[in-house]
């Protein structure tokens, strides 16, 4: 063996060599070899207390934290053990080192270590309670020195940070266990750690305000603002929460921090009870006011700003504990807000002078502040400003209203535009709660912002502001002027430049007002204006969405004239379908309006050839509208609404009969093609919104457009714009009509056509378009004809007739032959194609299970061929790793429920008579093709997952396969994993783990059976991993 000393030598030398681009490659390959040391620990711990190179120090606690983590499982508890208190010596050691990076490695590397031995390990002296308390105490003893005390607050801090699942090291350990952790330290440590950090907070800020040039204690304060807000950033959830919001099981998978928008944090009861203690809090303002003053502490002073406020933003996204009543006084956040309201934006005049030299960073976390608490506890702050003069409308009107002017002033400057942004998105998610008193503060506002936004556009700089503009009346005379501007300029061939920016501008600022937000994730907040509201909004909202009409009239009979331009045809087309969507579904009668969206998207489509985005935007708004139902509030007679459908989308099924009839030379003229593209959107957009009471009518037109669709296929052949919306009118009308059409008769007509349509596009989607074309658009056809095989799928008529699913069954699956050659190379870069048609073979195994097994040999190798194929795709997001184990495991359960039934075979692999596929590459010569997707799946968990949960949904696949493959796959396992492993020893631990995974497993397929293999899996993979990833 080496001397440590020697290895102490090289990885300082190859520590240092990093930073010569000349050497790199070689110190990287030593430092790379040094990982795989089989001293690897000794000679870290030696450099760790011997060397004087930081960069050496930190590439040895990073190689010791690597292999701790991944040799975990085999470790005596012993190495444990001394591994986490050598490294808690080193971070508390370290508190005069100025290497904090070091410092801070270590604590982060011991904290994780604690954690990862907590639930295994005994842990004696440095138990996590008994650690917090001595930590804690060390932080509080009269003796110790203020750096001392920073470090003993880092190291609470990383503990905290690592119990707390959102931030903590995955580990490949499963949610559940990061949840136990979790609550383990809610319960031991969260109130002592509290505790400590309160005390010193106080403390450190009251000396430092005494002594400001104190750089100790300002490091001191610093230390205490970090651990204060990772405890108030801390997660309450747990259990199916936390699940739901993790699918793939791996931590790396969190969600964004946004804006201020994110979601409010329950605060611990403990930390509650102790922030909200008389005095806990005291010290704030007296360290914001200390920071604010630069000229008093230097440069030092940005860093603690910085800190108080990222605690103070903290607290803004809190709310009481779960089960507190509320109405005890002030919320902690409310309190935050207005804290920070008063150091940093109030009054105005300061603030923006501040933010004008270069000091904006306060005024913006400000703003986000109040835009995080109007947007989580709006009742609080309306409450709270009775009390508190900073929270009340009218201060928050006067610093809205000048920034707007900020902005307005300086519109070369990032931050007042958007300080206004967060300001106005507040008043968005606060004036719903405020009363009449306060209307004339949020007039003010309102009415600062469409000034400003005029004169915006005004001077040709026009930025979208989609909630930049909230008074119905304002908006409205002005889309009434810009209007008649506009139009008297396209009379007379003036300039049209300035009455077309504005009212591009003012559409917007309507669709703000009346509509939600468009593709949103999560369901919008009401509008501002509804019919439903009061008298006042009620009439306002009426004569806004009066104004939006008539700048669709507008553009409709002008359309195609120099002033009406392309981009205002698009904004008037997104402003009016976002309204409509809104507003339709629950209009009184909204048939004129339907009809006046439907001409517009005509006229977007016949009067501006070549404008692609404009055409995109006009089928929008005729899918959207021509799907306009008769409203289901309203309830009419059903007579009522067959005349108005037929009456609306007659016209569009007459001219697809029409254009089947025609010569394919003049459908592909580009009015032509763009008629049947606004026939096909509109009756799309019919079948979208097909409810009982339209079905009927819809399953009508359906049927008589049925045979010109099938007409219109070849026509169109190599047209992908065409062919792609045929495509998605058949998925549309199998995904909504199927489903709500009675007669069995129709029904099945509308089924076989479907069916045939699938057939002859299969028979020849490889010549439609080719391959150059087909990437540029985005694999478009792909994806329309995939949602046509999943419709079919889906919506197919089979009355549980096994000669009715057989029949679906070997249609879909054809269509998933043809389309398999045509799938990009990457089809993992090309995530909602890869996730529709693994999605549609998990459906095959999970529904049809027998129909599949009774396909022909080579059909049902092909499709046993296309899962295997998923499998291998390393970088296969979540969800599609998700669908392909629910397929693994249906076709495994399947086949071990047959078996283990009596009921013999389950398919060509289960050996039939007759029945059995010939050679399949794929598998090998050795392994059946069960077993082969059995290894590739084994193997996948051990060499590309990385997560913990993903192992559990696994082991519902794996089991039925060890039950009916046995000993042959897992063989096959071995003989994989140990190519990835050159020393014999390794190799040995993993053939016994392999042997130790078939001797523990389960013989049956019951509840408890199934939750001791996931046990037995998860040891397994935890072994592999730590072999195969530490080799």
């Amino acid at each position: 063996m080496e001397p440590l000393s020697q290895v102490q030598a090289g990885i300082e030398a190859a520590a240092l060599a990093l930073e010569d681009p000349s050497t790199r490659v070689q110190a990287e390959a030593q430092l790379l070899e040094f990982r795989r040391s089989p001293s690897l620990f000794p000679a870290c711990q030696h450099i760790l207390a011997h060397s004087s190179v930081p960069a050496a120090q930190l590439q040895a606690v990073l190689a010791l934290r690597q292999a701790a983590l991944l040799g975990w499982p085999r470790l005596e508890a012993s190495v444990r053990v001394g591994l986490t208190r050598f490294l808690l010596d080193q971070a508390l050691g370290r508190a005069r080192d100025p290497a904090r990076l070091l410092r801070h490695q270590c604590g982060a590397v011991a904290a994780q270590l604690l954690k990862r031995g907590h639930q295994d390990t005994d842990w004696g002296d440095l138990a996590l309670a008994s650690l917090v308390r001595g930590v804690a105490a060390k932080a509080g003893g009269e003796a110790v020195d203020p750096a001392e005390r920073a470090t003993c607050l880092e190291l609470l801090a990383a503990l905290a940070a690592e119990f707390n699942p959102p931030t903590a090291t995955a580990m490949g350990q499963p949610w559940a266990w990061h949840d136990r952790a979790r609550l383990a330290f809610e319960r031991e440590a969260v109130p002592a750690v509290a505790a400590c950090a309160l005390g010193q907070a106080r403390a450190a800020a009251d000396a430092l305000v005494s002594a400001p040039a104190d750089a100790a204690m300002g490091a001191l304060v610093l230390r205490a603002l970090d651990l204060l807000g990772v405890l108030a950033g801390w997660e309450f959830r747990s259990g199916r929460d936390a699940l739901l919001l993790q699918v793939s099981g791996q931590l790396g998978d969190r969600p964004g921090e946004g804006d201020g928008r994110g979601r409010a944090q329950a605060l611990l009861p403990d930390l509650h009870a102790a922030l909200s203690s008389p005095g806990a809090l005291d010290w704030v303002p007296r360290l914001g006011e200390l920071v604010s003053n630069q000229t008093t502490m230097g440069p030092s002073c940005q860093e603690l700003g910085g800190a108080l406020r990222r605690f103070l933003l903290q607290l803004a996204h809190t709310t009481l504990p779960q089960g507190t009543p509320p109405g005890q006084g002030p919320t902690l956040a409310c309190r935050a807000l207005g804290a920070s309201l008063r150091l940093w934006a109030l009054p105005p005049g300061t603030a923006l002078r501040r933010a004008a030299a270069g000091d904006e960073d306060g005024l913006l976390d400000a703003c986000r502040m109040a835009l995080a608490v109007a947007g989580t506890a709006p009742a609080a702050w309306v409450a709270a400003a009775g009390t508190d003069e900073a929270l009340q409308p009218g201060a928050l009107a006067e610093l809205t209203c000048a920034v707007l002017e900020a902005g307005a002033a300086h519109g070369d400057l990032d931050w007042p535009a958007e300080a206004g942004r967060l300001l106005l998105d507040t008043w968005a998610a606060l004036a719903p709660r405020l009363g009449e008193a306060e209307a004339a503060a949020a007039g003010a506002v309102y009415g600062a912002a469409l000034r400003e936004g005029l004169a915006s556009a005004e001077r040709g700089a026009f930025e979208e502001e989609d909630e930049a503009a909230e008074t119905a009346e304002a908006a409205s005379r002005g889309a009434r002027h810009a209007c008649a501007a506009l139009s008297s300029c396209v009379e007379s061939e003036a300039d049209p430049s300035v009455p077309l920016e504005q009212l591009c501008w003012l559409l917007q600022a309507a669709a703000a007002l009346l509509a939600d937000e468009p593709s949103a994730d999560e369901p919008a907040p009401e509008p501002p204006l509804r019919w439903s509201a009061g008298a006042a909004d009620a009439a306002a909202a009426r004569e806004l969405a009066g104004r939006l009409l008539g700048v669709a009239r507008l553009c409709t009979s002008h359309a195609g004239r120099p002033g009406i331009s392309p981009r205002l045809v698009e904004t008037a087309c997104d402003a009016l379908g976002r309204w409509a969507a809104t507003y339709f579904p629950t209009a009184p009668d909204a048939d004129a309006e339907a009809e006046a969206a439907l001409r517009l998207a005509r006229a977007a489509l016949d009067a501006y050839p070549g404008e692609m985005l404009l055409h995109k935007k006009g089928l929008q708004v005729a899918a959207g509208r021509a799907g306009r139902s008769s409203p289901r509030q309203a309830a009419p007679p059903m007579r009522k609404t067959r005349a108005y459908v037929l009456r609306l989308l007659s016209g569009p099924v007459r001219d697809l009969g029409e254009a089947a009839r025609a010569p394919k030379e003049a459908l592909w003229r580009g009015d032509a093609s763009a008629h049947v593209l606004f026939c096909l959107e509109s009756l799309r957009g019919g079948a979208e919104a097909a409810e009982p009471a339209s079905a009927p009518a819809l399953v009508e037109l359906a049927g008589s457009a049925a045979g010109a669709l099938a007409q219109l296929l070849p026509l169109f052949h190599g047209h992908l714009q065409v062919t792609v919306a045929i495509l998605k009118l058949a998925a549309c009308i199998g995904e909504h009509l199927l489903p709500l059409t009675t007669q069995a008769e129709t029904l099945a007509g509308l089924s076989h056509w479907a069916l045939n349509l699938l057939r002859a596009y299969s028979k020849d989607v490889k010549g439609v378009v080719d391959m150059g074309a087909r990437q540029q658009d985005g694999y478009r056809d792909l994806k329309a004809f995939l949602k046509l095989l999943a419709a079919v799928l889906r919506g197919g008529v089979t009355d549980g007739e096994p000669a009715a699913e057989l029949e679906i069954v070997q249609a879909v699956t054809g269509g998933l032959q043809a389309v398999l050659p045509l799938l990009p190379a990457n089809l993992p870069a090309h995530p909602k194609l890869c996730l529709s048609f693994f999605d549609i073979l998990a459906y095959l195994y999970e529904t049809f299970p027998g129909a599949v097994a009774a396909l022909a040999p080579g059909d049902w190798a092909s499709l046993a061929g296309m899962l295997f194929q998923g499998l291998e795709f390393a970088s296969a997001g979540p969800a599609t790793t998700q669908v392909l184990l629910e397929a693994t495991s249906a076709l495994a359960g399947y086949r071990a429920q047959a078996l283990l039934s009596g009921g013999g075979a389950a398919g060509p692999a289960a050996g039939a008579p007759g029945n059995v596929p010939g050679a399949v590459p794929w598998a090998g010569p050795t392994l059946t093709p069960l077993g082969a997707l059995a290894c590739r799946l084994l193997c996948r968990l051990v060499l590309v997952e990385r997560g913990a949960d993903v192992v559990a949904v696994a082991s519902s696949s794996l089991l039925p396969l060890l039950i009916t493959e046995g000993a042959v796959f897992v063989e096959a396992t071995r003989d994989e994993l140990v190519k990835h492993v050159s020393e014999p020893e390794l190799q040995e631990l993993i053939s016994q783990a392999c042997q130790q995974l078939l001797q523990d497993r389960p013989a049956g397929l019951d509840h408890r059976s199934k939750n001791r293999f996931q046990i037995v899996l998860q040891r397994f993979v935890e072994m592999g991993r730590s072999i195969i990833q530490r080799n």
